[in-house]
């Protein structure tokens, strides 16, 4: 009976080198996620720009817990790579609490505020919302940046809120779809980098 050996040191050595291709190819391409995540992220929400985290520092790539692994001729595979970018800005949940009541005659008094549910700013933004309208007796408080230059507002703390009847709809500014368009054309170029620097180098 004949016997036939196959040496396939070859193959899995360049299994290897494409593996680690994946690996540097994910990298720069969340490398770049991120800045162009940051230049879309609206000027006026400084606090969404600071909130653009989830690539991890030094080069390192999340793994993909959700992903399956494959296998391939009975051996399993590392799952594949992924580069996330998390942009998030987000109002915890508040119990009812006590705050001050400016008024503008100057005159103050105690008030006691109801419970605010946790409020996702980031997806706000990127989906917008349409107008709000409080049922009759209540009012929306909106919070802001200084006390207003006339009319009475509210402070809870350090944060500072003025009182309205209803809010205007706010119209989607969806960040997150311009920087994905503008990754999706730059990509080849990025991939091509890293494969000329793996084989070429």
């Amino acid at each position: 009976m004949a016997t036939i050996r196959v040496d396939i040191s070859g193959l899995e050595e360049l299994e290897r080198e494409i593996e680690q291709l994946a690996v540097q190819a994910t990298g720069r391409l969340g490398e770049r996620a991120y800045m162009l995540m940051r230049e879309e992220v609206p000027v006026e929400t400084g606090n969404l720009r600071q909130g653009v985290v989830g690539y991890p520092p030094g080069g390192e790539i999340v793994r993909d817990k959700d992903a399956p692994p494959v296998s391939r001729a009975g051996r399993p595979v590392s799952k594949p790579n992924r580069a996330q970018i998390v942009v998030s800005a987000r109002r915890a949940r508040r119990g009812p609490r006590r705050a001050t009541l400016h008024l503008a005659s100057g005159k103050t008094r105690e008030i006691r505020l109801r419970s605010v549910k946790s409020y996702n700013y980031a997806e706000r933004v990127a989906k917008g919302r349409d107008a709000i309208k409080p049922k009759r007796g209540e009012a929306l408080l909106i919070p802001v940046d200084r006390k207003p230059d006339k009319g009475s507002y509210i402070t809870d703390g350090d944060q500072i809120y003025v009182v309205r009847k209803s809010a205007e709809a706010v119209k989607a500014d969806p960040y997150h779809k311009r920087a994905a368009k503008r990754l999706r054309s730059e990509a080849p170029v990025i991939v091509e980098k890293v494969v000329e620097k793996l084989f070429d180098g």
